[in-house]
């Protein structure tokens, strides 16, 4: 193989590297960027703090789930952080703060309802 040939296969090689790797440092999103259509999916998946926010939200949302007695309740909550405060937002900076905030809500309630239920199991067993 000539030096020429030779260059242009390592070009093409790291090329591929590059690219098929590129997903996979962004893809800490709870949904698959390679399908984001909306505006807000590219700007969630085009910052690598969006994106693994996007994750914990995911994960702190399925924990409140399993915890919370409400579920309708917490779709609707949901629903409605989706349209009133995240797909407000127009930069990475907007989407942190609005996430951070999702994030501890999600957990403040899922531990207050997790605790109003020891609660009640623990005032059952002492009656």
């Amino acid at each position: 193989m000539n030096n020429a040939v030779f260059k242009k296969v390592i070009v093409n090689m790291i090329g591929v590297v590059g690219v098929t790797a590129l997903p996979c440092s962004l893809q800490a999103a709870s949904f698959d960027c390679a399908k984001a259509i909306i505006p807000i999916e590219k700007l969630i998946c085009s910052d690598e703090v969006v994106s693994k926010l996007d994750a914990d939200l995911a994960g702190a949302y399925k924990e409140a789930a399993e915890k919370i007695n409400d579920k309708d309740a917490l779709k609707q909550q949901q629903r409605t952080w989706l349209k009133e405060k995240r797909n407000q937002c127009s930069d990475a900076g907007c989407l942190i703060k609005a996430y951070r905030a999702r994030i501890g809500e999600l957990t403040a309630s899922a531990l207050a309802d997790n605790t109003a239920a020891f609660s009640s199991a623990k005032k059952l067993r002492l009656n």
